[in-house]
């Protein structure tokens, strides 16, 4: 992030990731005055993502999708100090998903290109004490957009995302409580860009990585820690945690609901190290569905 770039204090921040996940991201950010909470942003993203498609309910995989989009879009915003920022935005962009590996005739494996053209609203609190491993404070953001054919999109539909993480401490023991809710209303699966997904730690721990997928998603989850004061890897601390997890993804929103939600958990040993923060741990899914895991890097 480069600050200070001109008079108005403008902001020029770029993200790169790397992976079976890869995103570039860059985004000029302008206050319309030197210290006024009233700004501009201008940002392009563009996103790879290679997702594996299960049998719903079954550790079976039926093949392999890549998704591609490129993106561009103009916020107008406004920071409330103490309580967080809101954007209202204009959208517009390109979508691929592609067969990698599978059945072309199965419907969740087909192939589609995506015109984007949305209007956006976004409302982001973030009061967390540190990252990664927060004491106190809480992250909310609640995110709303509408495709439109009148933008340039294929499709008219909606999206909408709710997540939030609190966090609570005494002593060298943590507590945090997250909730997310995910839904696409009067979408095709062709239509939206790429499912909703849960698996891999903290997301249903003893599922595979993004395992579920769905148009609409539930997860709530408690996670506890205890900082392990005695113990030590080099001078590098180390913690004792667990978590409980509910959640599912479902393709119609009848079906949502708890009876339908699978319950997971986690006991897992992290440290923060010099390549971010890195846990070793089990996890185990309702059905008996278990998972040893390494994972690196923030995980909300």
């Amino acid at each position: 992030t480069m600050t200070q770039v001109n008079p108005l204090a403008a902001e020029w921040r770029n993200q790169l990731e790397m992976g079976s996940h890869s995103r570039l991201f860059t985004e000029f950010y302008q206050p319309l005055t030197y210290g006024s909470p009233y700004f501009l942003a201008v940002s392009a993203e563009a996103n790879q993502r290679i997702l594996t498609i299960y049998e719903d309910a079954v550790d079976d995989p039926i093949g392999e999708i890549r998704y591609r989009n490129l993106e561009f879009r103009f916020d107008v915003g406004k920071e409330t100090f103490g309580l967080g920022e809101f954007r209202l935005g204009v959208l517009r962009g390109r979508a691929q998903r592609r067969l990698r590996v599978g059945d072309p005739t199965e419907p969740r494996l087909a192939n589609s290109d995506i015109d984007q053209g949305e209007v956006t609203f976004r409302f982001e609190h973030d009061s967390l004490d540190q990252i990664p491993f927060a004491l106190d404070g809480s992250i909310v953001i609640v995110e709303a957009a509408a495709s439109r054919t009148g933008l340039g999109a294929t499709a008219n539909f909606d999206r909408y995302l709710l997540r939030g993480t609190s966090a609570w401490s005494t002593g060298g023991f943590t507590a945090r409580v997250g909730l997310e809710l995910s839904s696409y209303r009067n979408a095709s699966m062709l239509d939206a860009i790429e499912p909703f997904s849960l698996g891999g730690f903290l997301r249903l721990s003893g599922l595979n990585r993004n395992e579920l997928t769905g148009q609409h998603l539930m997860l709530g989850k408690v996670i506890v820690m205890q900082r392990l004061d005695e113990m030590t890897f080099g001078s590098i601390p180390l913690y004792l945690g667990g978590s409980m997890e509910l959640g599912n993804t479902w393709q119609e929103l009848d079906n949502v609901g708890f009876d339908s939600a699978l319950w997971s958990g986690s006991a897992f040993i992290a440290a923060d190290t010099f390549l971010g923060p890195v846990y070793l741990g089990t996890g185990l899914t309702e059905g008996r569905r278990g998972s040893l895991f390494l994972a690196i890097g923030h995980q909300y």
